[in-house]
């Protein structure tokens, strides 16, 4: 029920447009990382490195092009991968 809930909100746009984009490009650069290292020997936030260099990328070049940078981006990108690894992790310990 909780995953419907977090669906139809994403889904409806209760979430804005950026923030839903930073979640996907979370989420993507998850098996690109996950492929380079080996998963039982690194933590969540070690097999998310590629999408808090994205993030952090991505708010320095708003702040150099647009002149403001927003933390809850970076947050929001790493949260991303992260709810990607911790269904995989579920998944895999079946």
């Amino acid at each position: 029920m909780k995953y419907l809930l977090l669906s139809c909100v994403v889904l409806t746009g209760c979430i804005p447009v950026d923030k839903q984009l930073h979640l996907l490009v979370g989420a993507s650069t998850h098996p690109i990382q996950r492929a380079a290292l080996p998963v039982h020997r690194t933590s969540a936030l070690e097999r998310c490195a590629l999408s808090i260099a994205a993030g952090v990328g991505k708010e320095i070049y708003d702040s150099a092009t647009h002149g403001r940078a927003e933390a809850l981006d970076v947050v929001v990108t790493v949260a991303g991968c992260l709810i990607v690894d911790f269904v995989l992790e579920r998944l895999n310990d079946r």
